[in-house]
């Protein structure tokens, strides 16, 4: 395996290169987003429309909160019927994005309070646990269920 610094390219004409200039360009584009936390806005707009879809679930399933068999059901068909996939990375990752967008003040104040670096690494999971941090710290500890 080697490594290169984007800067140590020499100047290729771009029909010697086949595309090359195409592909640096893509990668600088995508790392500047997730400098940017462009991914973390993705995975908040993410999460409010799978609020839509947890809103429809309950009332189709007639519940003020959101569980239960027939809750889980109803959520589970609407995201078979846009094609959400179902396997278990997936729903942990629609688990965090949901936390974020239901607390979206308070994720948008963490990502505003990150390096461009640490925007780029920390991904949906590290956001949710920082959200339920602070969650936790506004609310104080949760009593525990009896």
């Amino acid at each position: 395996m080697f490594s290169f610094h984007i800067l140590d390219l020499p100047k290729i004409p771009s029909r010697a290169f086949a595309g090359g200039h195409q592909i640096l360009k893509w990668t600088a584009k995508t790392t500047a987003q997730h400098l940017d936390g462009i991914k973390l806005q993705e995975a908040l707009r993410i999460g409010s429309i799978l609020m839509k879809g947890r809103q429809y679930a309950m009332r189709t399933a007639g519940v003020n909160k959101p569980q239960g068999k027939n809750y889980a059901e109803a959520l589970m068909e609407w995201k078979q019927g846009f094609k959400f996939r179902q396997d278990k990375d997936a729903k942990a990752y629609y688990d965090h994005a949901i936390v974020c967008a239901q607390h979206r003040s308070i994720a948008d104040d963490i990502v505003a309070g990150l390096s461009g670096k640490q925007r780029a690494e920390i991904g949906a999971a590290g956001l949710a646990a920082r959200v339920r941090a602070k969650l936790h710290e506004l609310e104080g500890v949760p009593k525990r269920p009896r």
